[in-house]
């Protein structure tokens, strides 16, 4: 499937004008209730959004971390600074945003501050800082779930050699999987080339199109894609 035969199954991803947040007490699970985030999700999914512009990615990480909030979900979102004043923007337009980063219970990173802390990216790093965040928050914090989400347009440098963090987005199946969660990757269609394409559709269950979360019939497994992997590299 090329870029262009995805963008254009790719619509307007912002809410409903009107639509209304409304979820449990905090303390309770967010995917136990009816919290819309303008898409459907259920507890171990990993989403691949594709998204054109600042717009659309605040129609979509907006919501689904309003929702968590509201749900009294943990949420950890990595975005960079320069998009991050109209996300919370949007998210303040649903929740009382002011005390829920004071709580901890929002958390905002960086690609320096997350994807790069060590300067480089690496697999290993990235699943051990999701691994602390979420045993920190499940294990000590209180909290019942969780919604981690990651915008890569701070790693547009790595476009042209993206194996190592295709192999992180396989890997993170597994972790979606081991704790109460969903996964939200978010990428901007801008930097995705043919190749990086082909990556994402292998390593997400799931792709966020035109509002909807699909079914996607492209998807590996873990094992599955670090075989077929393994077996490109031999051959180069």
């Amino acid at each position: 499937m090329s870029v262009q035969q995805v963008t254009t199954r790719i619509h307007d991803t912002r809410v409903p004008a009107g639509l209304e947040l409304t979820g449990p007490e905090l303390g309770d699970s967010g995917m136990s209730q009816s919290v819309s985030s303008g898409f459907p999700m259920v507890p171990g999914d990993h989403i691949c959004a594709l998204y054109s512009g600042p717009e659309e990615l605040e129609a979509t990480l907006g919501p689904y971390l309003a929702a968590g909030l509201v749900a009294g979900d943990k949420c950890v979102c990595i975005v960079e600074a320069d998009e991050r004043t109209a996300l919370l923007a949007e998210v303040g337009r649903h929740v009382d945003l002011d005390a829920f980063v004071a709580s901890g219970q929002l958390e905002l990173f960086t690609a320096a501050e997350s994807y790069l802390r060590r300067g480089v990216f690496s697999a290993d790093e990235m699943l051990e800082f999701w691994t602390d965040s979420l045993d920190r928050s499940l294990h000590h914090d209180g909290f019942v779930f969780a919604r981690s989400s990651g915008d890569t347009s701070g790693l547009s440098h790595l476009v042209d050699d993206f194996d190592e963090f295709a192999v992180y987005e396989s890997h993170l199946n597994r972790l979606a999987a081991e704790y109460p969660q969903t996964v939200l990757c978010l990428y901007d269609l801008a930097i995705v080339g043919g190749g990086m394409m082909l990556d994402l559709l292998r390593t997400h269950p799931k792709l966020l199109l035109g509002g909807m979360v699909i079914e996607n019939p492209h998807y590996l497994t873990p094992d599955e894609y670090l075989t077929l992997k393994q077996h490109s590299d031999r051959i180069r």
